[in-house]
């Protein structure tokens, strides 16, 4: 996943996802340039649910999603692992 703020660009790759109390707690990828943890509160999750019951993308892109991935990994197996460059990621 790509973060993309005014502060920072960062790829945050998921490492452990844990329950602290009423938190859902998601640590960055041990071998991450720049630890992070995102703590999700239950009433972000129902945010982010409404938000994208209401937004045409957001449910176009989920029910496209196989598609979507197939086209991301098919993109990945056309490049020799070797010489593959890390796929770019949009700035601002």
């Amino acid at each position: 996943m790509r973060v993309l703020s005014k502060l920072a660009q960062i790829d945050f790759r998921f490492g452990k996802i844990k329950r602290n109390k009423n938190l859902l707690v998601v640590e960055s990828s041990p071998d991450s340039k720049m630890p992070s943890t995102v703590y999700i509160s239950p009433q972000d999750i129902v945010e982010v649910l409404k938000r994208m019951l209401v937004s045409p993308g957001a449910i176009l892109f989920v029910l496209a999603l196989p598609y979507f991935l197939y086209r991301w990994n098919r993109s990945d197996r056309s490049i020799h692992q070797g010489t593959r460059k890390k796929r770019e990621w949009p700035t601002i």
